[in-house]
């Protein structure tokens, strides 16, 4: 019985040997099928991926599972010290502004209100 080229196909091959003898290290395998077809000639790296490929294919080689790493997020001020007043939110250098203006009024809030309102409606007007 001669075997041609045409109906040489490698990971077929290796499949089969693969299927028979799962016991088999990768280069024995490929010994198996170069001892079948001694005319052929066989690239080693080729085979061991397609040795490789129809374990993995056949279930008898565990994948690694990946490890996904995670972006840590920062948390984002959302107002800089000095910067403006955004929203409801004030920055440090309005904050201790408001606390001089506190101890200035000696502590009375009524007071401290009717300033900042006075001073607001002479920069409007």
């Amino acid at each position: 019985m001669k075997i041609e080229m045409a109906d040489f196909n490698l990971s077929a091959e290796i499949r089969t040997s693969v299927q028979a003898n799962p016991s088999l290290k990768n280069r024995e395998i490929i010994e198996i099928v170069q001892k079948k077809f001694p005319k052929q000639t066989i690239n080693f790296k080729t085979a061991m991926v397609s040795v490789s490929v129809s374990r993995k294919k056949l279930g008898l080689r565990k994948t690694a599972k990946r490890v996904v790493k995670q972006k840590r997020t920062t948390l984002k001020p959302t107002t800089m010290v000095g910067t403006k007043v955004s929203g409801n939110s004030a920055g440090m250098a309005t904050l201790s502004a408001a606390k001089t203006l506190l101890e200035e009024c000696e502590g009375d809030e009524a007071l401290a209100v009717q300033a900042i309102r006075e001073l607001a409606s002479l920069q409007l007007g």
